[in-house]
């Protein structure tokens, strides 16, 4: 059984939680819908922000310098809404128009306040370099491979990177964050995951990875993971440990968080209720 990236957010989640999902086949199938329906709305929500990316990169054709922030936003908006738009269809074809609706208010609310941040950065570096727009798009919006699948028999390891920002013959794996941010740096699950994407990026294209990023799209930012050796022997110290719940050589304890426990989808099956009754 291959390893897959997300395994290390759930086990960083709760260790028994990667249990119940990954070895209990009987609980799996019963919360099939609830899993499809999430992974599909992650899916269609980062199609989106691909998809935002490429209007605005085309967008940037028409700013030139001199322009105020309202002027920039205008055109950086232009084609955007239709994007929104499709996307709440698809939810709503999918599932039903409540989450339709509501996805699209969230939407548009996370990707007007990004335009926002994103035309004052453009105005401030076209001050500085005094470069239009056009002449910007390289720098703010690296060339990129999305959503790009990677294997590796040798590190038993299999993800999708959400994007690969490729510079200078460089390589630089991204994790796309919807969740907001610590006040600092970046959650320890999503640093873990960028580690992993960092390796397998280094395996498939025989490179060196030194540093990769957390996009948090709610902030309009990426924050960087430095890919040292410190943090490498952390990723494969995590491996090991999932490795002996997936494979089935040690059962964790359950760790018992009120908080976690109550979002969880497997509350309902699982002993941390007793748990927190005695404790």
């Amino acid at each position: 059984m291959t390893i897959r990236v997300y395994c290390i957010s759930q086990f960083l989640f709760c260790p028994y939680k990667l249990l119940l999902n990954h070895i209990h086949d009987e609980i799996k199938v019963a919360d099939s819908k609830t899993h499809l329906k999430s992974r599909s709305i992650v899916a269609i929500s980062k199609r989106l922000h691909h998809d935002f990316l490429d209007m605005i990169r085309m967008n940037m054709w028409s700013v030139e310098r001199g322009m105020v922030k309202e002027d920039v936003i205008e055109i950086l908006l232009n084609g955007i809404p239709s994007l929104i738009k499709n996307a709440s269809e698809n939810i709503i074809q999918s599932f039903d128009l409540h989450t339709g609706e509501k996805l699209e208010k969230e939407w548009a609310f996370g990707i007007k306040i990004e335009i926002e941040i994103l035309a004052l950065k453009i105005i401030k570096i076209m001050n500085t370099t005094r470069k239009s727009g056009r002449e910007l798009i390289e720098m703010m919006f690296p060339p990129s491979l999305n959503s790009y699948l990677i294997y590796d028999s040798y590190l038993d390891l299999v993800g999708k990177v959400d994007k690969i920002e490729i510079m200078d013959g460089n390589y630089f794996p991204v994790k796309i964050k919807y969740g907001n941010p610590p006040l600092r740096g970046v959650w320890d699950s999503d640093a873990l995951e960028v580690v992993a994407y960092a390796l397998l990026t280094e395996r498939e294209f025989e490179t060196d990875v030194n540093v990769g990023f957390v996009e948090y799209v709610t902030l309009g930012e990426k924050r960087p993971v430095i890919i040292d050796s410190e943090i490498r022997e952390g990723f494969f110290r995590v491996m090991d440990e999932i490795r002996d719940i997936i494979y089935g050589n040690e059962d964790p304890e359950i760790v018992i968080n009120p908080k976690k426990c109550e979002s969880c989808e497997y509350s309902n099956i699982c002993e941390y209720s007793g748990l927190l009754s005695i404790n």
